[in-house]
């Protein structure tokens, strides 16, 4: 029986690719298929061991428990600094790159009844390499999936543009997959994206509402992040529902101090931290307070020190002043660890309940 394959691409970052991929491949698991997963090109790049790894890649391995090597489901990297080199000449060329990447997937492929592969953005990313990801997926001979955001008009409009660039390289459309979709605020979107998609030929394989959980900070994707020095240790994986910039008195920042919060304040704040650390004497049992991250490199006085960790409230200090730092734990791209289990196992409920991976299949 011929391996089912499919190129999985978004129609821009935040789209929710990564979440769409993950949870496609734990419920072709479950249903007992052999599943391999490959990311031919990747940007955001970690180290396993000495091997450098796309961190979608890392994820995947380890939710799957796959048994490919990490060099073949991530074959091409694009760290920093790699596209000027490139254009330099310093970099191998695009016929090297791709040779490299059919032979990775021809190796995952091996065994397996279905392989989800993942691209890097929307359907051009990539381009100044001679590797969007149109360009990838025409040359492993595969049709493609797109996920977009929710709304109407702008996801119609972006799946209808990254169809063209596919098609220009060969790659057939198996159909679309909008995430993120408010169905409480609107709760005709869903058919009427529908319906305008496929006035245009397009399949609509799942809608997914949006989904609080899946965009919920942690502290340590805050750590791993942001430039900084853990200076109290603590839980890193609890989930943050709610960012607080303490710049106001301490009595007006305790009224927005909610469960799972992180208190984001100049390290000289004596009465904000004072102020966290009486929320915690008023119901112990709450995690009302998440995580602290003191701005202006500035650490407190040793007797608060002191009663931080006696809490155990995981305390982490960077350079930046508040502001910059407060926008820049705005601007994160909240990335599945899977360590995270709680969203983890969220993602295969929406992506099961939601997406009609029967009809995929029989697509392909």
């Amino acid at each position: 029986m011929p391996v089912k394959k499919f190129y999985l691409a978004a129609t821009g970052q935040n789209r929710g690719k990564t979440t769409l991929s993950l949870g496609l491949a734990q419920t072709l698991q479950a249903r007992g298929l052999r599943v391999g997963f490959i990311k031919p090109v990747g940007q955001r790049i970690t180290r396993y061991g000495p091997v450098p790894v796309d961190d979608d890649v890392l994820l995947l391995h380890k939710v799957l428990g796959a048994t490919d090597s990490m060099a073949d489901m991530s074959p091409v990297h694009i760290p920093r600094g790699f596209t000027q080199r490139y254009i330099h000449g310093e970099e191998g060329t695009t016929e090297e790159h791709l040779a490299r990447i059919r032979a990775a997937f021809e190796r995952v492929c091996t065994d397996k009844d279905v392989v989800v592969v993942e691209g890097t953005g929307h359907a051009g990313v990539g381009g100044v390499l001679g590797l969007s990801n149109a360009a990838v997926a025409g040359a492993l001979g595969l049709e493609a999936i797109i996920v977009s955001g929710g709304g109407i008009g702008r996801p119609i409009d972006e799946i209808v543009l990254n169809r063209a660039l596919f098609q220009q390289h060969g790659v057939p459309l198996i159909g679309v997959v909008v995430n993120k979709v408010d169905l409480e605020r609107h709760p005709d979107a869903a058919a009427t994206v529908t319906q305008g998609l496929h006035h245009l030929g397009i399949e609509v394989l799942g809608v997914i509402p949006f989904v609080p959980l899946l965009s919920y900070l942690t502290m340590e994707l805050i750590v791993d992040a942001l430039p900084g020095r853990l200076i109290i240790e603590g839980r890193l994986d609890l989930l943050i529902t709610n960012v607080q910039v303490a710049a106001m008195a301490a009595r007006r920042a305790l009224e927005f101090f909610r469960e799972r919060t992180l208190v984001i304040t100049p390290g000289d704040r004596d009465d904000i931290l004072l102020a966290v650390l009486s929320a915690f004497s008023i119901d112990p049992t709450k995690k009302v307070v998440t995580g602290l991250v003191l701005t202006a490199g500035i650490e407190p006085p040793p007797s608060i020190m002191r009663l931080l960790r006696e809490r155990q409230i995981p305390t982490y200090l960077v350079q930046t002043d508040t502001y910059d730092t407060a926008s820049a734990v705005h601007d994160l791209l909240v990335k599945i660890r899977d360590s995270d289990t709680s969203k983890v196992n969220e993602v295969m409920r929406v992506v099961r309940q939601h997406v009609d991976v029967d009809r995929l299949l029989a697509r392909l």
